[in-house]
């Protein structure tokens, strides 16, 4: 650690907001310069999503997972050493959330920021990012017990690198009287200084946009993902909430997490552990949605695609039309049809989404040209 600066590694874990934070660290980078704060630039795709600064300090293994690059690592901190008026840098990744035993190795007095959710809502979030991003197409399956890995792995961090040097935080919602942001910012001695927009970046599916995403994931829609992805967010704004979990088994998961929690005080002060709590009652308070294999829940969403964006749904029918298989419901089907003359602007609108997206892709990995400071 260089005299009198910081080495700040915001790790996390998954589905705790990092794409809302990277979102704002990035977009305020010359504010936070302005203020001695170094963020090392990344790339960040058409939808505000990024995988951070993951790939600034790591490379790949034969795997093909990220590890931590001692050269790559030691080059930032050079840069940040002799930068005189720089007295914080800052990483972000969730990336750093697997490897984070590694982190003290390369930065012995390194200091970790993260945050904690509630697990019977991480549950939910994460199946909905499975639909989202991962082409799940199976409907939610509760799990017997509530999932604490997370929280268990971050007990172990803290413990490592001492109470003093780590940041641990509730997560908050969008609506929620403070932010995630404002956690953040409070870390960096920068509260008031600079202004938090709180923008939901990688929101979680309404229900119909859901479904509809479910049954497209059987369907090679790989090239118009990107902008499915995009469309299928912002129409999710208009819906309100829901959850997937019955009466029953939420009563359940609540007394398993009241029973198991105290193991875990050490993670959050009172006032965040509140918060945790507070989102059983939220959860509560939605309306239960039940999942069938039919397209009547998705019906309304596809119309609005088809007026709201036309070569989106003429790619998609191009795609639906092709595909033969038994499985598909022809009610389903039939939601995308298309004259033969528009069927070839379907095919046409593909090909050029296949090129768009094995350029995004090359983007997304390949490192920025400025990414040292």
């Amino acid at each position: 650690m260089v005299l009198n600066k910081r080495i700040i590694f915001h790790i996390g874990p998954p589905k705790t907001g990092s794409s809302a934070i990277q979102h704002f660290l990035h977009l305020h980078r010359e504010s936070l310069a302005e203020h001695g704060v170094v963020y090392p630039r990344h790339n960040v795709d058409e939808n505000g999503i990024s995988s951070g600064n993951a790939r600034t300090i790591c490379e790949e293994d034969r795997e093909g997972r990220l590890v931590l690059c001692a050269d790559k690592l030691q080059h930032v901190l050079a840069n940040f050493a002799a930068a005189t008026d720089k007295h914080i840098l800052l990483f972000s990744s969730e990336s750093f959330f697997r490897i984070a035993d590694d982190i003290p190795k390369y930065v012995p007095d390194v200091e970790i920021l993260c945050f904690v959710r509630n697990p019977i809502e991480f549950q939910l979030s994460i199946y909905n990012q499975s639909v989202k991003r991962h082409g799940n197409t199976d409907q939610f399956k509760l799990s017997s017990t509530l999932n604490l890995m997370q929280w268990k792995r971050l007990l172990a961090i803290k413990q490592q690198v001492g109470a003093e040097k780590f940041h641990g935080f509730a997560y908050k919602l969008p609506g929620d009287s403070t932010s995630i942001i404002d956690d953040v910012l409070s870390v960096l001695a920068l509260t008031g200084k600079l202004l938090p927009n709180n923008q939901a970046v990688n929101k979680s599916y309404a229900f119909a946009a859901l479904e509809l995403k479910r049954w497209l994931n059987g369907f090679p829609i790989d090239n118009v993902q990107s902008e499915l992805d995009a469309y299928l967010q912002s129409v999710s704004d208009d819906e309100a909430g829901y959850r997937l979990i019955d009466d029953r088994t939420l009563e359940t998961y609540k007394a398993e997490l009241q029973k198991r929690q105290t193991k875990f005080d050490a993670l959050l002060d009172a006032d965040e552990w509140q918060r945790v709590f507070d989102t059983l009652g939220h959860i509560e308070a939605l309306p239960e949605r039940k999942q069938q294999e039919n397209c009547e829940v998705f019906c309304d969403m596809v119309n609005r695609l088809k007026k709201e964006k036309p070569l989106l749904y003429l790619a998609l029918a191009a795609i639906v039309t092709k595909t033969a298989s038994a499985d598909v419901p022809r009610a389903s089907k039939a939601l995308f049809t298309a004259s033969p003359a528009l069927k070839i602007v379907g095919y046409v609108q593909l090909a050029v989404a296949s090129v768009v997206s094995k350029v995004r892709q090359f983007q997304i990995k390949a490192p920025s040209k400025h990414s040292d400071l």
